[in-house]
């Protein structure tokens, strides 16, 4: 019986929340003030941006994101007759603090941006924004991101959150990119990857053949250097991703399964089991979280976060000694060229608490936050500023939107603990040749499939309906 497959992704990894058992959030008994449908008679609205510690979490002071930001709240107050007050302060935002008052039912906030909604939601602690569509356009992809990228702040079907994705540095992505050294492809007489991918043969086997599986690369004074600095979680991630696994199955009847290990599943995993055991000695399986040795031209190239890479401690501004180049990572045989995905891992939106006594007009205000900015002038304008802003070329920055329009959600959040057992099993395959890919995962089949029955069919049924 032939299957119509629906492309889904399982992230493998170790960070995760610990979720609760309680119910979703509900509109609460709280009166909302009252006002016209394009006039909220001077509501205040209080906008909490919590920067969580990460560089892309919140633009700032000084900045002309900053400037645009401002401008876009002067605009926005001035049209739907509001206040809003934007506490975009790290000393001043304190998400536990705002969690406990969700809790206990202390009004705080009416806006929060954050990253991720899994503990949230399944708290109970945040709006349905799905409840509150008649005000914000849930469907606009193109303020809000592919429908894939807004899995990630869905639960059991309903929308909790969304992400600002014409906004610089909130694209959906967060996702892995090859970051590499062009100085040293040129010195070492390789073919700039860029070539490959624009005659549509960038796949694994260009990948190993022509970058992992090149011999003695060396930097200019003679010294050999790694071929790529990876980690192994996001090895795997990046596997899944690029060969398009898909761990949602649709049956003939119309019925929904979950498919933990298919056929594209296992053949992504067990080329990139062989590629290590075969180039042990020029892969690097440190934290690409710590980026210093590629930065120091120490490494051909690096596994790394695209959103680190424009915006954090890889950004090209920050390298100054060599010329770097950007791809994505690499297409595997099961998927189809210039479709295969990026995976989202961190990301960063907007959520209403369930104490806001302003849920439909802070819905209001969210639907026009999220509106590019005038500047940048939608994705042309967004793609003026990366080659303007961020990347030496300009070719980068137009493979970084493109990818950014392939992202799919890694569902890394809501793991529980399963995520530590799953890495756990690839790091044994990593380090033990004698442990097979199937070896390995067999033991985690039926909790898998658990996963994917709870937190991925659901959103899958109202993200994709019948098709």
């Amino acid at each position: 019986m032939k299957t119509k497959r629906i492309l889904a992704t399982l992230a493998l990894a170790a960070t995760v929340f610990t979720t609760s058992c309680a119910e979703p959030a509900t509109l609460m008994d709280f009166i909302p003030q009252s006002y016209d449908s394009l006039n909220l008679n001077g509501t205040k609205i209080s906008w909490a941006w919590s920067k969580g510690g990460e560089e892309h979490a919140y633009y700032e002071w000084g900045t002309p994101q900053y400037d645009f930001l401002i401008e876009k709240i002067d605009s926005i107050e001035n049209e739907l007759n509001c206040e809003i007050e934007a506490i975009i302060d790290e000393d001043k935002v304190n998400m536990d603090a705002i969690k406990i008052k969700m809790m206990s039912g202390t009004p705080s906030h009416d806006i929060i941006t954050a990253g991720g909604t899994s503990d949230l939601a399944v708290g109970g602690l945040i709006y349905s924004l799905t409840d509150l569509s008649d005000y914000i356009d849930l469907k606009n992809t193109i303020k809000f991101g592919p429908l894939t990228a807004q899995e990630a702040y869905m639960y059991n079907g309903e929308v909790y959150g969304v992400i600002p994705a014409q906004w610089p540095g909130f694209e959906p992505m967060g996702g892995y990119v090859i970051a590499y050294n062009r100085d040293l492809f040129k010195e070492n007489g390789l073919t700039d990857p860029h070539e490959y991918y624009e005659n549509e043969t960038w796949t694994y086997n260009t990948f190993e053949n022509e970058f992992i599986g090149k011999s003695n690369i060396q930097d200019n004074e003679g010294n050999p250097v790694d071929v790529l600095l990876l980690h192994e979680s996001n090895w795997y991630q990046a596997l899944i991703h690029s060969n398009q696994v898909q761990f949602v199955e649709k049956q003939s009847d119309g019925t929904l399964v979950a498919n933990p290990y298919s056929s594209s599943f296992i053949n992504a995993m067990t080329w990139g089991e062989n590629l290590v055991d075969n180039y042990r000695d020029k892969l690097n399986f440190e934290d690409t979280r710590d980026i210093e040795s590629y930065r120091l031209g120490l490494n051909l190239s690096a596994l790394a976060y695209t959103q680190a890479f424009t915006t954090g401690n890889i950004a090209y501004n920050d390298l100054g000694n060599f010329e770097s180049g950007l791809m994505p990572f690499p297409c595997g045989p099961d998927a189809t060229y210039g479709e295969w995905t990026s995976c989202m891992v961190h990301i960063y939106g907007f959520m209403i608490p369930i104490t806001s006594v302003n849920a439909e007009a802070s819905a209001m205000v969210i639907d026009r936050l999220a509106e590019p900015f005038e500047t940048f002038g939608g994705d042309a304008g967004l793609l003026e500023y990366y080659k303007d802003n961020i990347f030496m070329n300009e070719r980068d920055a137009e493979i970084f939107v493109e990818i950014s329009k392939n992202t799919s959600y890694t569902y890394a959040n809501v793991a529980g603990s399963l995520g530590t057992d799953v890495r756990s099993g690839f790091q044994d395959v990593l380090y033990n040749a004698n442990t097979s890919i199937t070896t390995a995962m067999d033991r985690y089949r039926d909790m898998l499939t658990e996963l994917i029955e709870e937190w991925m069919i659901p959103n899958y049924e109202a993200v994709y309906g019948n098709e």
